[in-house]
C-alpha cells in the first residue's frame, strides 16, 4: 500500500506517517527502502528502556548486544517484549505455589514484576486480569552510509513513561 502511495504521489503530502505493527520489523522497514525514512511508530520495547529483568538481570541494552552479537541481526522490539513475558511468567511462579491453579489465579490480581518494560502492576485497572505498558513515541530514521543498520529507531516521545529517555524529535515525513 505504501508503495502505490508513492507511486502516486501522497507521500509527498503527509507530514506524519505512523504504521503500526509493521512498524515492529527492521526488515520491514528495509524492504520499504527510502520510503522507510522518518516513517513514525509507538515502541513497546527499545534498548533504550532503563530497566532490567527480574529474572536475568539483564539491562535493556545488554539484552539488544547479545541478540546482535548471537543473531547477527539487529534487535526488535520483540524481543524486550518476550523477555518481559518470562519475566512476568517466571516471577508469578516464585510468588505462588505453582503446583496450586487457584493460589496462582489469587496472585495475578495483585502482582508486580519488575521488566524490561518497566514494572508490570496487575489490579490498578477495572479488571483484574489486565496490566498495562506504556507506549513510547519512536520513529525509523536511515542511518549514514557503511552504518551497522540500514534504519534505527529513535525515540521521539516519552508522555507514558518519563523515565525512558527521548533521543530525538519527531521529524516530517515528506
Amino acid at each position: 500500500f505504501w508503495r502505490q502511495s508513492a507511486q502516486l504521489g501522497l507521500t509527498k503530502a503527509i507530514k506524519i506517517q505512523t504504521i503500526g505493527k509493521s512498524g515492529l520489523f527492521p526488515s520491514e522497514m528495509e524492504a520499504l527502502g527510502d520510503l522507510a525514512n522518518n516513517i513514525s511508530c509507538l515502541a513497546m520495547w527499545h534498548p533504550a528502556f532503563p530497566y532490567k529483568s527480574a529474572v536475568t538481570g539483564a539491562s535493556s541494552q545488554e539484552l539488544a548486544d547479545d541478540y546482535e552479537k548471537s543473531s547477527g541481526r539487529q534487535w526488535t522490539q520483540i524481543l524486550g517484549m518476550n523477555q518481559s513475558l518470562l519475566d512476568v511468567g517466571i516471577e508469578l511462579l516464585k510468588a505462588a505455589n505453582p503446583k496450586d491453579k487457584s493460589a496462582v489465579a489469587a496472585a495475578l490480581p495483585h502482582f508486580k514484576v519488575a521488566t524490561l518494560l518497566g514494572t508490570v502492576e496487575w489490579g490498578r485497572l477495572p479488571f483484574a486480569n489486565v496490566a498495562t505498558t506504556p507506549l513510547i513515541g519512536a520513529q525509523w530514521v536511515a542511518t549514514a552510509p557503511g552504518s551497522k543498520h540500514k534504519f534505527d529507531l529513535v525515540l521521539v516521545d516519552n508522555a507514558e513513561d518519563a523515565n525512558v529517555p527521548v533521543s530525538a524529535k519527531l521529524q516530517p515525513y515528506s
